[in-house]
This record gives C-alpha cells, sequence and structure tokens, in this order.
C-alpha cells in the first residue's frame, strides 16, 4: 500500500466526513460537473531523509487536500470534521505513518464556469505526513 492509499483510506474512514461528502472523495482532480460537496487530494511533494551513511527510510510528504462545497458553511463543516478525524492520526502497518498534522488552510472560492452567480466554496487544507517505507 502506498501512503497515497492509506491517506484516502483513512479520509473515507472519518464518518463525519464521508456523510457530508459521500463516495465523492476524488485523487487528483474531480469533474466541475460532479455534484458538491466533494473533495480531492494529490501529493504535492515528498522528501528523503538522507543521513550520512545515505538514504534512509523515513519520507515526509505534503498532502493538499481540496473541499468544494455549494456554501462556505457546507466547507467549514467538512473541513473542520477533516482536521478532527485526521490530525495525529498514525498508520502502524506499511507505510508506518508515524505523523500526520495540518500544516496550512486557506478558504477560496472559484467561478463555476457555468455562467451562475454563486461561486463555489472551496478550502485547501495542506498536510504534512512523515512515514517509513520498507
Amino acid at each position: 500500500m502506498t501512503v497515497d492509499d492509506a491517506l484516502y483510506e483513512k479520509i473515507v474512514s472519518i464518518e463525519a466526513v464521508t456523510a457530508r461528502v459521500q463516495s465523492r472523495v476524488f485523487a487528483r482532480w474531480r469533474s466541475q460537473l460532479s455534484a458538491l460537496p466533494a473533495m480531492t487530494f494529490f501529493r504535492v511533494d515528498t522528501t528523503i531523509s538522507q543521513s550520512s551513511t545515505g538514504r534512509t527510510n523515513t519520507e515526509r510528504a505534503r498532502f493538499q487536500i481540496d473541499i468544494f462545497a455549494t456554501s462556505h458553511r457546507q466547507a467549514r463543516a467538512i473541513a473542520d470534521a477533516l482536521k478532527e478525524g485526521l490530525d495525529g492520526w498514525t498508520h502502524a502497518s506499511d507505510p508506518a505513518i508515524s505523523y500526520c498534522g495540518l500544516d496550512s488552510e486557506q478558504d477560496l472560492s472559484e467561478d463555476t464556469g457555468d455562467g451562475s452567480e454563486a461561486p463555489t466554496a472551496r478550502i485547501t487544507q495542506d498536510w504534512i505526513l512523515w512515514y517509513s517505507v520498507g
């Protein structure tokens, strides 16, 4: 299992999140035509730990999770549920995730592209995960 897979499994196991977004948790991108609310996530970058003897099996990854909703209130409720369920999460099996923490959060909005006047509410969260592989 990859760290991406482990994060996805954790997100969809948070009942307060899936009660709102149902199965609309997408890797990388979502269609603008998909129903709201919805979430996307992707790995922004990975830092490989090194020691004086070479590469270690410890890595640090930054993931961006975007929450899309019809209102800021709805997006905020999902963002708060995600923070409650994900902050401090660890995963014992491979990959062994020793730390998961929220690094930053932004409130945004975006044009729906369909000519409607109401923009889509969006909250972007950056999460840091430390984990061991192999």
